[in-house]
């Protein structure tokens, strides 16, 4: 049984760094949005509407738990406007122990990301990553 962001990892390149680097422990929930264009496929002698699949996008929304080094290592990634790899393993951890959980894999940049401050609440940092090119669905080996 899969509990809720419990066991998942959450991994991404940073800014002039060639490896990984997991944010598993600072990372409060990460969504996944991919999408299909549509694009209509009817011809004569149709009866109903036909569609296909045309480009696909995906787009990755995450909240970190707010500290002054993930916020620096966010901005240098924005203000670079460098793509970086990422992993994410919604269902089991990168360390092999969740094998044949789904493992996604692909290149991210930044398109937002803030900080609202609020009284009364825990300080955190939304980012929003654009996808590009396209995802990989494995599973962990």
């Amino acid at each position: 049984m899969a509990l809720g962001g419990k066991n998942s990892t959450w991994k991404h390149k940073l800014t002039g760094n060639a490896t990984l680097t997991d944010f598993s422990t600072k990372t409060m929930g990460v969504t996944l949005n991919a999408s299909g264009e549509t694009v209509e496929a009817t011809v004569f002698g149709d009866t109903y509407r036909d569609y296909e699949q045309s480009f696909k996008n995906a787009t990755i929304d995450v909240t970190y738990k707010y500290d002054a080094t993930i916020y620096g290592q966010i901005a240098a990634i924005y203000n670079a406007g460098d793509t970086v790899d990422f992993e994410l393993f919604p269902d089991g951890d990168s360390t092999g122990t969740g094998t044949s959980k789904p493992k996604i894999t692909g290149a991210i940049f930044i398109t937002s990301f803030g900080t609202p401050v609020e009284i009364g609440n825990l300080l955190q940092m939304s980012v929003t990553f654009q996808v590009a090119g396209a995802l990989t669905f494995t599973t962990v080996s």
